[in-house]
Formats: structure tokens, sequence, C-alpha cells
């Protein structure tokens, strides 16, 4: 019943009635996880995208996903449903330091391992490319990324969907 207001609580009214079209409850477990959605690709993902998508035609530009859903949550907050890959959960896995208070698993050290593969490599080069790991494209002319999860993969029009739909609303 809260699920409405706090919608309207994070964008413009005419944003959260349409919002409450493209994140229906009834696609989610529970309601904290829609909230979650709506406002992970409206304020976080989608103005990130659109600004990587502005620098592209200046710089190599390489832009990710992190989808991995198993991250350990690093504050001691009671949460009522799995968090999945929530905004900065990947960064426990680039530092290779658990963010809870057990060890990474093996599927978790393999995955943080090529991350620090590919962040080391472009702190380095400015490439992150090299070695094994799947290639990441540049996301220059090509609207690809590469997707951080049990298999790391590429991947094309990151957020596509919500990004349509919130630059489609006077937001």
């Amino acid at each position: 019943s809260q699920y409405p207001a706090r919608l309207a609580a994070l964008m413009p009214s005419a944003a959260a009635t349409a919002a409450l079209t493209h994140y229906p409850l009834a696609n989610y477990s529970v309601p904290g996880a829609a909230l979650a959605d709506a406002f992970g690709a409206g304020l976080l993902a989608c103005p990130t995208i659109k600004t990587a998508h502005a620098l592209a035609p200046h710089t190599p530009t390489y832009l990710y996903q992190f989808e991995y859903p198993d991250a350990d949550f690093p504050l001691p907050l009671m949460h009522t449903f799995p968090l999945g890959a929530f905004h900065s959960a990947e960064i426990q896995f680039v530092f290779g330091i658990p963010g809870g208070a057990v060890p990474f698993t093996a599927e978790q050290a393999t995955l943080s391992a090529a991350m620090m593969r590919y962040w080391t490599r472009f702190a380095r080069s400015g490439d992150p490319n090299g070695g094994n790991d799947p290639a990441w494209p540049v996301l220059q002319g090509t609207n690809q990324h590469l997707i951080f999860d049990r298999t790391i993969a590429v991947a094309s029009g990151a957020k596509q969907a919500d990004c349509d739909f919130f630059d489609s609303i006077d937001y």
C-alpha cells in the first residue's frame, strides 16, 4: 500500500504514476524489490549509462553491468528479501575483500579474481582487456557492455527498456 507514495517520494508525481505501470508490483516478490528496481534504474543506472554514451565519442569508454545475485551485504541491516545485484555490490569483488563476515565462496573468488584482472589492466594501460578473459568491448559504436555474473559475457543495450522508459517521461 505504501509503494505509490514511496515512488512519489523519489520522483515527480507524473513520473511516479508512469513508474507504477513500468514497475508493477505483480512482477516482484516484495514491494521493496520493485522500489529498488525503479530507484536503481532511474537514479543510478540510466544516468550512468547516458553519461557513458556521452563520453564514448571522446574517449575509450567501457560499460559494465554487475548481475551476480549472491554478493553479501556489508552492513548489518536486516532485509527480508534477497538483495540480488545491488548498487555497489561489485566493489567487494573488485578489491577482493568479501563484504560479509564470511570468506568468498569458490565461485565468488573466481569472479573477484577476474574483476581484479580487468580493473588492474585498465589502471595500468587504459584497456581492461588481456589474458584469457572475455574481451570487454569499447562502448562507442557498439552499445555493448560486459556482464559480470556467474559467467562473464558481452551483452548489448544495458538496461535499455528501463532507460527508454525514463527518457520518455518528464523525469
